[in-house]
């Protein structure tokens, strides 16, 4: 846990400037979705509606939080942004990188392609071999019940349909 407040504020100013960029890009997606001629309820049943109300307050919180971050001593320094790269060169941003790509891989390619438990059961054993979660008997093991108990409870008890 970080106890320095200067590097507090200055993680506050560069959460504010990441949070604002990402849910103004939200307000932008909901924004070209359609809004008239839905189910009949004319704007109020808009897909976007209750989004774009969301993403907007989130817009507003994070140009606050930047705000507030940057008067109280949080300004980005060319030293900081020169730390934040050596960090990302570390073992640490490797292993996240890694298990973004193996998330990516599961949402984008595996789910729809094949069934979902077959793809569940991939991204579960690869995830679990390669940060090493134990042999490779466990993590089959254990990606084989996990996949198996999400499919039933959800396909059979719930009767949430599956992709």
């Amino acid at each position: 846990m970080v106890k320095d407040k200067k590097v507090l504020r200055k993680l506050d100013s560069l959460f504010g400037i990441v949070i604002t960029l990402v849910s103004a890009f939200f307000v932008y997606q909901c924004y070209v979705m359609p809004w008239s001629g839905i189910s009949g309820g004319g704007i109020l049943a808009a897909p976007g509606l209750l989004p774009i109300i969301i993403s907007s307050v989130l817009v507003v919180l994070g140009i606050c939080m930047t705000i507030i971050g940057i008067k109280e001593g949080g300004k980005i320094t060319r030293e900081d942004i020169k730390s934040a790269i050596n960090i990302l060169k570390g073992e640490s941003a490797k292993r996240i990188f890694v298990m973004a790509v193996i998330i990516g891989t599961y949402a984008l390619v595996l789910i729809g392609r094949m069934p979902f438990s077959i793809a569940t059961f991939i991204y579960m054993y690869v995830f679990l071999f390669l940060f090493k979660a134990g042999n490779w008997w466990q993590c089959l093991l254990i990606s084989i019940i996990t996949s198996g108990i999400i499919t039933y409870a959800f396909g059979s008890i719930v009767n949430i349909p599956l992709p």
